[in-house]
């Protein structure tokens, strides 16, 4: 009588673990639509970006370039690898899990300044990659004879993000690039595991006067 009992709660258990672990097709199939909201096939969807606008805690990465060595040395910002530090001239990031960016970089600080050598604080935060770019150039011709080639490049530091949850490979990434998309983050995260709520995806972003919370629905 006993087994029986055992046999029939064992069962039960195994049913009621099925039963949960059972996902839809349809819930698991990112940007597929639904009868309200059909996939658009073959469609143009036109860019609706805005130009980018640096903020408090960004990394951007100044290059100062000319044949005068000599000035260009002065203002460029550079960290040698050492064998202390674990990494290789090639090395682009891992630094202790940090990046080589946050040491060869400028960081914009809580005020919106970055601090470069003999050219002191800069208002960086509100202005574009372009903007910088220009108000460097202009400043530091001061610096250079007319007939010196003067190249400024202005770059975004990479992205940083951290991915958690229901995904395979959660943690913190830098992607050296200007801008990822949702889905390029949740696939540097391994994908969603099988019984991650695709409806309910959460991101936290930061805006200049703070961070926001935002729901997407990825089906």
């Amino acid at each position: 009588m006993l087994e029986k009992i055992a046999r029939k709660l064992l069962l039960l258990v195994l049913a009621i673990s099925f039963i949960q672990s059972c996902v839809p097709y349809r819930k698991t199939v990112p940007i597929d639509g639904d009868k309200n909201n059909p996939l658009v096939l073959d469609s143009i969807f036109p860019y609706q970006r805005d130009l980018y606008k640096l903020q408090n805690f960004d990394i951007v990465d100044i290059q100062i370039y000319s044949p005068n060595q000599e000035a260009a040395a002065f203002f460029n910002k550079t960290f040698s690898f050492s064998s202390s530090t674990g990494g290789g001239a090639g090395q682009l990031g891992g630094i202790n899990g940090g990046d080589i960016f946050y040491l060869n970089g400028y960081s914009v600080d809580e005020n919106g300044i970055i601090s470069m050598p003999v050219l002191g604080d800069i208002s960086a935060a509100g202005k574009t990659l372009h903007g910088l770019n220009k108000y460097l150039a202009d400043t530091l011709s001061f610096y250079f004879e007319e007939d010196d080639y003067l190249y400024v490049t202005v770059k975004l530091a990479g992205i940083r993000y951290t991915v958690t949850g229901e995904v395979n490979a959660p943690g913190t990434t830098v992607k050296l690039q200007n801008q990822v998309n949702i889905l390029e983050a949740i696939s540097g995260a391994g994908d969603f595991k099988d019984l991650a709520n695709r409806e309910e995806v959460i991101i936290y972003r930061q805006y200049p006067d703070g961070t926001k919370a935002h729901k997407v629905n990825l089906l």
